[in-house]
């Protein structure tokens, strides 16, 4: 299980298209207009990802090239990518985290134990996330955390409580 925080985090989702250089629309869009269901949209390192509904996770090059597909077990609600790209993280409907290889193999999957992440991050060898239930996690994604969960070897979760809300003082 993943070690759950307190905390409210924006969401990334279908705008994300609008952030893009002009010339991405020319690839998303035919396969967009084409997809069932819902579409969310993450743009990394000159790679554009899009989580579906169709438990997939898209990947291709701004210009199109390099389609690669990760599948998924249910909804996906977002997605995120190490900087270089060597890792890909999915968030599903069912409250599991996934972690794939740049060429799609699914290296581990986790419960999240508080809820479906909405949103994800990667950042600095952790993954960041939002849940349903309003939860904030921190997962360690670093290498060595990822060839151990690999062998099922997961670290004990650890449940932080935000601190008590302290009144300000006018001035």
């Amino acid at each position: 299980e993943i070690s759950c925080r307190v905390l409210g985090m924006g969401l990334i989702g279908f705008s994300a298209i609008f952030l893009a250089p002009m010339r991405t629309g020319e690839v998303v869009r035919p396969w967009l207009v084409a997809q069932d269901g819902e579409v969310s949209f993450l743009q990394a390192t000159g790679t554009v990802f899009a989580s579906t509904s169709a438990n997939k996770v898209y990947r291709w090059s701004k210009r199109g090239e390099g389609e690669k597909i990760y599948a998924c077990d249910d909804q996906v609600f977002s997605c995120a990518a190490a900087e270089d790209g060597k890792y890909v993280f999915a968030a599903d409907n069912s409250a599991q985290v996934y972690c794939f290889a740049a060429d799609g193999t699914r290296l581990w999957k986790l419960g999240t134990g508080c809820g479906a992440a909405l949103s994800v991050q990667y950042h600095k060898d952790r993954l960041f996330g939002v849940t349903t239930s309003g939860t904030f996690f921190a997962l360690d994604a670093s290498e060595d955390a990822i060839k151990k969960a690999q062998q099922g070897v997961v670290p004990k979760a650890v449940s932080i409580q935000a601190p008590t809300k302290i009144q300000a003082e006018a001035s």
